[in-house]
Order: C-alpha cells, then sequence, then structure tokens
C-alpha cells in the first residue's frame, strides 16, 4: 500500500500541483468576486441549491470561507479532472502493466493511487479555504459586512465538507476513468453530466437535486440546503462513493488491462 502510495504521490506531483494551483486561484478570484459584489452579502443568500452551488451568506459563521462556498463545485470539476487524469493516463500510456508487475495485487495498487490523489485534492482545497479566509478577512471591512459571527470553528467544518464534496467529484472522474480508459472522455462525460445534464434534468425533473450527484455533493459542500438537509446529503452522498468504489474496484480487479 506504501509502495503504491508513494509511487503515485512522486509520478503525478506535477500534474497536481497545477491542480492545486487552480483551486487556489479560482477562490482567490470567487473572492473578489463575492465581498465586492452584491450578492451573497447578507443574510439568506445560503439555500439556493443545486448543481451550481450555493449563493453564500458572508455574515454567517463560516462567511470567511464564503468564496470557497461559491466556488465549491470548479473545485469539485478541478479535482474530478485530476482523478481521471491520474486513472486514465496508466492506461493510456500503458504504464499499467509496469505498475502490475511491481504491484500485483490490483486493490491495493488502486487503493494507494486513489489515496495519494485525494491526498492532494485536500492539501488543494485546505490551501484554498486559507486564501479565501485572509482574503475574506482583508476584503469584509471595506465592504462593510459584518465578521462578529465568523468562528474558525464554523470555517473549519466548511472547508471539510468542501473537500469531502471535491473528493465524491473526483470519485466520479476515476470510476469513468476506469470504464473508458480515455482522460477525455471521461471528464468529458463528468463534467457535461454534472453542469449541464443534471440541470436539464432538473427542468422536467424538480426533485432532481435532491436526488442526483451533482446536487447532493453542492448541498454536502453548503453544510445543507432548504431543500436538501446536512444529513441527508451525507446519506446519499454515502451512498454513491459506495457504489462508485465498488464498480470501479470490480472492473479493475475482473478486467484484463489489455482489453
Amino acid at each position: 500500500m506504501i509502495r503504491s502510495y508513494t509511487s503515485e504521490w512522486i509520478r503525478f506531483r506535477k500534474t497536481a500541483r497545477v491542480g492545486i494551483l487552480v483551486m487556489v486561484g479560482l477562490t482567490a478570484l470567487m473572492s473578489v468576486m463575492v465581498f465586492l459584489g452584491d450578492e451573497g452579502m447578507g443574510p439568506g443568500g445560503r439555500g439556493h441549491g443545486g448543481p451550481l452551488g450555493s449563493a453564500p451568506d458572508l455574515t454567517a459563521a463560516d462567511g470567511a470561507v464564503g468564496a470557497i462556498i461559491a466556488a465549491a463545485t470548479v473545485i469539485g470539476v478541478v479535482s474530478l479532472a485530476l482523478f481521471a487524469l491520474s486513472v486514465a493516463r496508466d492506461f493510456e500510456f500503458g504504464t499499467i502493466r509496469n505498475l502490475l508487475v511491481a504491484e500485483p495485487r490490483r486493490a491495493t495498487l488502486l487503493t494507494g493511487k486513489l489515496l495519494a490523489v485525494s491526498t492532494y485534492v485536500v492539501i488543494g482545497v485546505a490551501a484554498s479555504g486559507i486564501v479565501g479566509a485572509l482574503l475574506g478577512l482583508a476584503l469584509a471591512p471595506g465592504r462593510d459586512i459584518s465578521t462578529a459571527a465568523w468562528t474558525v470553528g464554523a470555517t473549519v467544518a466548511t472547508v471539510t465538507t468542501t473537500a469531502i464534496a471535491a473528493l465524491l467529484y473526483g470519485l466520479v472522474g476515476a470510476v469513468l476513468a476506469m470504464l473508458t480508459r480515455s482522460a477525455a472522455i471521461s471528464i468529458t462525460i463528468g463534467v457535461a453530466y454534472l453542469l449541464i445534464l443534471e440541470n436539464l434534468l432538473g427542468i422536467v425533473w424538480t426533485e432532481a437535486g435532491e436526488w442526483l450527484p451533482a446536487g447532493v455533493f453542492s448541498a454536502l459542500a453548503a453544510g445543507g440546503t432548504a431543500s436538501v438537509s446536512f444529513e441527508r446529503s451525507v446519506v446519499l452522498a454515502g451512498a454513491y462513493a459506495l457504489i462508485g468504489l465498488a464498480v470501479m474496484y470490480v472492473v479493475f480487479v475482473r478486467r484484463d488491462v489489455t482489453d
């Protein structure tokens, strides 16, 4: 397990660094937009669930990281891309054969790979949270945004739920990459579904955001919404995670790598 983890950590570090920088950059940009714009400045901004995320209430206890709340979906997409690249590139470049020679236990190899990428994603979300909080502290006074309710505990909790949601988005990318063995195809399908198709389904099925992955992940990152409670989002997200992991491991363990 440790060898698989270390191998992926070293091989994926350049790509992961780019992903982390993108997460941090998007959060910084969102901080400027959220704190200097008109949206999300007062109570009641939260609670608008859906695949594209929620407008933050900057006066809430976690208002310091209002930017990461607003950027949760795009951070999730970056995570999806990182996981898809990690899983698919070994098949595309043929390095999966060499990895299986060094570690023939496929489940162990896959677990080490997923844990390594997960670590990079968590680092990226944590760095984004720190940058977002610092910018929030710097920008809030100039906009007369009350910071009296801000707490470290709520801030950490929001960054944590955002990281979990990002990992769930990443799991979607990993599953698609395992099935298609193509980074480009898996990223395209994942982004198209999570950002476009699920929104379209919401037009004909008004409760789509309460049950389907993107809406559930968004609610989880926001700590719950008006339509999806935090507890319900945890249960549904956990169910999706178990199904995704089961599919990925079964396919990887039983499918011939030369197919």
